[in-house]
């Protein structure tokens, strides 16, 4: 019985068979006819399963006895006491029912409850033949004491591990929702700034697109009256090829006349002006577009070579909306060198960290605002550094911003993962970023990313 329990600790048996197992050689310790594992679902509520030595009509009697009466005061009582007694059999005891049904004669009973937590989940009990009764003896009951304990420690320990397994499940799959939701957020935070990206990409296309349909509007109106003089000139030629002289003076009288109503020879200066305007408007389009271009190359994140100060040139180009006549920018790009990295990566970075002091410096209403962008290589890592003339930040603040969800915008405005995609960026590129700020004179973002020495090989 004490090695059933203790390969159960030892995890070999399964929690059933433990049961079994004891229930069985607790029987036969005590020298049992039959016994019962009565199961405690509430304070009057018991459902009853006979052992193997129980027939079906002695689990049935059992189980109605219990449903009728109630547990009878001897077994109530070594349920109270939580620990096992033996008592022998009279009238009194409320057994009689199932005792009647057994051919041999019971002189006395174990009552063994099973604890946990200081609650009593199941009743073992067992009948014991009169004739057996002088065969238990102190040394069995001790056994059957010291078993009592142990078992109730060891299915306490395996309720707590049961327990903590399921916090533990329970706590995984709250970890792994809030990275997915983490993850779509930090989506919807760079899809958000693609929207205002786009709505200053529409703005910037709008413009040139506009005047280039005014222009059209206005050819059409020029093309109604050259249509018209190209008609009268025919007119007149024709008039004067059969040499009729009065009509064909009539004609070039008109002729004068409608050049100078109509002021064809303004029509024809401003087409060459339209024309030319309308060029440069759609050549500008073009441009955006091949800067939008160059701007999504490799948005997959794929290494590759890439050169900072190119790369930072596509970034500006790109948020042109967001900087023209707010925000100055005073570039000092001392690296010369190249990048083996994932440059659309380092694009999502350095449009956060701009937006974000645009934003801030409009904000506060900046007077002169200025964004400093630097580059240079020290022993060998890049160092960029991102400095604003904005509001600053306190130390407190500081400590927080790079945290999932931490904002100092108003609800509805943030997500709050913008600078904490940052962070996470600068780590998987195997960088590092760092901020200073002085509330009311600057904020500084200094990213640091290693460079690749010659002739080491990508991974």
């Amino acid at each position: 019985m004490l090695v059933c329990i203790t390969r159960f600790s030892r995890g070999d048996e399964k929690l059933t068979a433990l049961l079994s197992t004891f229930s069985n050689a607790l029987a036969r310790l005590c020298h049992a006819h039959c016994s019962f594992e009565i199961y405690l679902e509430n304070t009057s509520r018991f459902r009853v399963r006979g052992s193997d030595t129980a027939s079906n009509d002695l689990a049935k009697t059992m189980q109605a006895l219990l449903s009728e009466g109630g547990l009878p005061a001897s077994l109530a009582q070594a349920i109270e006491e939580q620990h096992p007694q033996i008592h022998l059999l009279d009238e009194s005891g409320g057994l009689e029912p199932v005792t009647q049904l057994i051919t041999t004669h019971i002189g006395s009973y174990l009552a063994f409850p099973i604890v946990v937590y200081k609650r009593v989940v199941c009743l073992l009990l067992y009948l014991i033949p009169e004739q057996e009764m002088e065969r238990v003896s102190m040394k069995q009951i001790t056994i059957i004491n010291k078993a009592a304990e142990q078992l109730t420690v060891l299915l306490e320990r395996k309720q707590a591990e049961s327990s903590l397994k399921k916090q533990y499940t329970r706590l995984r799959d709250t970890l792994l929702e809030l990275k997915s939701t983490k993850q779509a957020l930090a989506h919807n935070e760079k899809l958000a700034s693609i929207g205002r990206m786009a709505a200053g990409i529409a703005h910037e296309i709008n413009n040139p697109l506009s005047f280039v349909i005014s222009n059209f509007s206005s050819m059409d109106s020029y093309l109604d009256n050259i249509i018209q003089l190209q008609s009268m000139q025919s007119e007149l030629l024709t008039a004067i090829d059969i040499q009729q002289d009065q009509k064909a003076a009539h004609l070039k009288q008109s002729l004068s006349e409608f050049e100078e109503q109509a002021g064809i020879p303004f029509i024809l200066e401003d087409i060459r002006a339209i024309v030319a305007d309308s060029f440069n408007g759609l050549q500008r389009v073009k441009n955006i577009i091949s800067d939008l271009r160059s701007f999504s190359h490799n948005q997959t994140g794929e290494k590759e070579v890439c050169d900072f100060s190119v790369l930072l040139d596509d970034t500006l180009k790109m948020m042109r909306y967001d900087l023209d006549n707010k925000v100055s920018i005073q570039r000092n790009v001392e690296f010369n060198g190249v990048l083996h990295t994932h440059s659309g990566l380092i694009e999502q970075v350095l449009v956060n960290l701009i937006k974000n002091a645009v934003q801030a410096m409009e904000t506060a209403e900046t007077a002169e605002p200025v964004i400093q962008i630097s580059a240079a290589e020290i022993d060998n890592t890049l160092h960029i550094r991102i400095r604003d003339n904005g509001p600053g930040m306190t130390a407190d603040i500081q400590q927080k911003i790079f945290e999932p969800f931490f904002t100092t915008k108003p609800i509805g405005e943030g997500t709050g993962l913008g600078l904490s995609v940052v962070y996470n960026i600068m780590q998987r590129l195997e960088g590092s970023i760092q901020c200073a700020s002085e509330p009311g004179v600057f904020t500084e973002f200094t990213l640091q990313l290693p460079l690749q020495q010659d002739g080491e090989s990508e991974e």
